[in-house]
């Protein structure tokens, strides 16, 4: 039977060295070689009938790589199994050297789960703030569905103007690279939606005029107007509310209320989950593989890279990278920190995700469409998702636990 032992250990970073007994190695050998005979193709000899001799003579190397590559996976799992290490990372094999008539040996490095420190997080004490919906809410809500209905007219005036509403053709590049391309479009004469200076460089077009210009050091503009409108917005009445596809606008004011209190319940429970993430990580203590944590932080700073590239601003990322590295270092640690102790939190009240929990998630998104659904489950495993996914519902039901377990104080906003 295999030896092994731990020769080196720092923070999550282990070496391992491992030794398989001359008999074991002698023997596999042997299985290795009877199966080349069976399987083996050699001039002048019939397939299964080739001598022993030949095949060591011919197949030497092919043969210790497969004795090689099996004893290392086989005895590795062994011995990660008796030192009871959770490995985290591909092993490196290293000075491992195989002869037919000696034991093989070789030492393996990788990482493995952090030791982990953690307090009573059932005793959490949470503030849940509670926002009463007021008229001035409704007023604002309705407010948006005017917007969202309003309609324009033509204006006959001769040239356009500040705080006009301009129906345009309109082409925006910034560093070379195109950013917005439209040709129909109704935009409000103001300096806020493309910057500084945008509003005084378009007063004065007449209808069917063109003009091109620069707005700072990248943007460049071209826009081309058609008409001046002026916008003219619905009056709150059951009109309104029959456009938004209510019978009336009792009903609206209804639909609105229902789906503000839900969407100030939904910021609550965010707040109550940050306050989690800050009593879990005040109350334990994790140091993650460095491994773990610098693929975090590399796919964060290729999401932003590809980000600012998309906006034309590569130039500005070059510029911004160290500072973006160190933000995305700090955030990547804090965040594996974190999901580490959620975890073990998971691991002390034994929660799991079974069948019934995942179909029911599933169906919050794709309904009851069978089809849908299977397409999702498709979808996940194709794109190697399926157990970030799983993850993702096992935390849920991680800060539902702690939740339900917490003394949340209700404070009125």
């Amino acid at each position: 039977m295999a030896k092994s032992e731990i020769v080196k250990k720092e923070n999550c970073r282990v070496v391992l060295k491992v030794e398989i007994p001359v008999d074991e190695v002698k023997a596999e050998f042997e299985k290795v070689y009877k199966g080349l005979v069976q399987h083996a193709s050699v001039p002048g000899f019939r397939k299964g009938h080739v001598p022993l001799t030949i095949i060591k003579t011919r197949y030497k190397e092919l043969a210790k790589e497969e004795v090689m590559q099996h004893l290392i996976s086989s005895s590795f799992q062994d011995a990660i199994k008796e030192k009871n290490l959770e490995v985290l990372t591909e092993p490196l094999v290293e000075e491992a050297q195989l002869k037919p008539e000696e034991p093989l040996s070789y030492k393996a490095t990788f990482d493995v789960r952090p030791e982990i420190k953690l307090g009573d997080y059932n005793k959490a004490k949470l503030t849940k703030k509670i926002k009463k919906i007021t008229e001035k809410d409704l007023d604002a809500s309705l407010k948006d569905i005017q917007e969202r209905f309003a309609q324009y007219s033509t204006v006959e005036k001769k040239e356009l103007e500040l705080k006009d509403y301009a129906f345009v053709d309109i082409k925006v590049t910034e560093g070379g690279k195109e950013t917005l391309n439209r040709e129909g479009v109704t935009i409000y004469i103001d300096d806020a939606g493309f910057g500084k200076g945008f509003g005084e460089k378009v007063t004065g077009l007449k209808k069917e005029e063109e003009r091109e210009f620069t707005l700072g050091e990248k943007m460049n503009v071209w826009i081309k107007l058609r008409d001046i409108k002026e916008k003219r917005l619905s009056p709150v009445d059951d009109e309104l509310a029959k456009d938004v596809g209510l019978d009336n606008l009792e009903k609206l004011k209804e639909d609105l209320q229902k789906r503000l209190e839900a969407f100030e319940e939904e910021k609550a429970h965010r707040e109550l989950i940050g306050q989690i993430d800050a009593h879990i990580l005040s109350i334990g203590e994790v140091s993650p593989p460095e491994s773990v944590i610098k693929k975090r932080e590399e796919f964060l700073l290729e999401e932003m890279r590809q980000s600012f590239e998309q906006q034309g601003k590569k130039d500005e990322y070059k510029a911004k990278e160290e500072d973006l590295r160190k933000g995305a270092r700090e955030g990547s640690l804090r965040r594996v920190k974190l999901a580490y102790l959620l975890d073990e939190v998971g691991r002390r009240e034994n929660i799991k995700v079974n069948e019934e929990e995942i179909e029911a998630d599933l169906k919050t998104m794709f309904g009851e469409n069978k089809e849908g659904l299977k397409n999702a489950r498709e979808r996940l495993t194709k794109e190697k998702a399926w157990e970030n996914y799983t993850l993702r519902i096992r935390e849920q039901k991680i800060y539902k636990h702690v939740m339900d377990k917490a003394e949340i104080i209700k404070k009125e906003e």
